[in-house]
């Protein structure tokens, strides 16, 4: 008798079917490694050397790696890592198209934040407007920038016409009658220049402008003239080490400040922890600004971040440490509010984007569209701003007197002695 049993054909597919379902078992519960996500890349432009203002680009990294170290360490964003790739725009307009086309095409970043110069960023903008990238702007203060309505082009702090108004204000209230302004012949520079003179010359005050190089080393050339002119007032408007050289000028010829002339310093480089180490006892009674002060509560954030800041890097942050700090955060908040890298949903998202940072509350403006300034387009609405006054060596900005505006101020101007 035959036996029966299973045929060669029968006997073969069960055994493909059994190493199928051996296959499919395996790849299910045998341990691998996780392939992750590809990381999100976000620019970064900054001056990191000369001519440009590199002691605040190398505040201003310090202070994106710090945000970007905490986002990743939270879980990044969309379940991705962020991804900061940073390029030198050198302080100068070529070095930031330079900078921008690198980021943009070489490294191909999402979207961009920082810049310090006016004329840097004017430049660059127009790169991020080309290539259609969002660009989120900090420190520089153009009135430009944003006036030209570029759909990419963001601000996340003031402009000249806001700032320098409130410069001008100040000079007013203070019953100033001969206003020197000595300024770097930048966009910023002379931008700031024509703010002020426009809310001088509504009041009738006599002014007189004096437009040097960025980078400039020595004064003397101008100190005759302005002891000539006899001001009561003096307003530096040079950024990087120019700014300090002006003020021991300044001070070395008797001009200001004085009994009779106030000397107002309103940028960055005064409130930097090279302003005392350069100064010293010239650096006293100088009219100074912030975006930040302890007296002027903006968030429940603020007073954290300076903390960390100065545990990690032993330093007290300036304004534009707060700027950079938040610049990442909004522009992360961006993309993950928009649930994509796609500029058109980015760029929705900020204009959308109600978030409170270090900064305060940050919400942009549309600018004409709601019935305000061109130059306000894509602004941040509100930006904080205080003049204050040194009145001790090595004083912290933290701890000077605010002295405008009034609704915020903790003391009254004090002339020297």
């Amino acid at each position: 008798m035959k036996m029966k049993g299973i045929g060669k054909i029968e006997y073969g597919i069960i055994i493909v079917v059994i190493l199928i379902i051996a296959g499919v078992v395996a790849y299910l519960y045998w341990p691998r490694q996780e392939v992750a996500a590809e990381p999100i890349k976000i620019g970064a432009e900054l001056p990191l050397t000369p001519p440009g203002a590199y002691m605040s680009g190398a505040e201003m990294r310090m202070a994106m790696e710090l945000a970007v170290e905490e986002i990743n360490e939270a879980g990044g964003v969309l379940g991705r890592n962020i991804t900061l790739i940073i390029e030198d725009d050198h302080g100068t307009p070529e070095g930031g198209v330079a900078a921008m086309q690198k980021l943009i095409t070489d490294h191909g970043v999402v979207a961009v934040v920082g810049a310090f110069h006016s004329s840097v960023t004017l430049a660059a903008i127009e790169v991020a407007h080309d290539q259609h990238i969002p660009y989120l702007t900090l420190a520089p203060w153009s009135y430009d920038i944003t006036a030209k309505g570029y759909p990419e082009v963001f601000r996340l702090g003031l402009c000249n016409a806001i700032h320098f108004t409130n410069v001008a204000n100040f000079l007013v209230e203070q019953n100033r009658t001969k206003v020197a302004l000595v300024v770097e012949n930048t966009d910023f520079g002379l931008g700031a220049a024509d703010n002020i003179k426009e809310v001088l010359d509504e009041h009738g005050i006599e002014y007189q402008e004096f437009a040097l190089d960025m980078g400039t080393t020595d004064f003397t050339p101008i100190i005759g003239t302005l002891q000539e002119f006899g001001p009561d007032a003096v307003v530096n408007v040079f950024t990087g080490l120019a700014g300090y050289t002006l003020v021991s000028q300044l001070y070395d010829a008797g001009i200001a400040p004085t009994h009779d002339c106030m000397l107002v310093y309103p940028l960055d480089e005064a409130i930097a922890p090279e302003y005392w180490e350069t100064l010293g006892e010239k650096g006293k009674y100088v009219v100074i600004y912030t975006m930040f002060h302890p007296a002027a509560t903006l968030s429940a954030k603020t007073q954290g971040f300076i903390q960390k800041f100065q545990d990690r890097y032993d330093r007290m942050p300036t304004v534009v440490c707060l700027q950079a700090y938040d610049g990442i955060y909004v522009m992360c908040e961006a993309i993950k509010q928009a649930g994509s890298t796609d500029p058109d949903a980015i760029i929705e998202a900020l204009e959308n984007m109600d978030y409170t940072g270090v900064l305060g509350r940050i919400q942009f403006s549309m600018g004409p569209q709601e019935g305000a300034p061109d130059y306000m387009y894509h602004n941040m609405k509100n930006p904080p701003d205080f003049l204050l006054q040194y009145t001790e060596v090595d004083q912290l900005s933290t701890e000077a007197p605010i002295i405008w505006p009034s609704e915020y101020a903790t003391a009254s101007y004090t002339p020297p002695p």
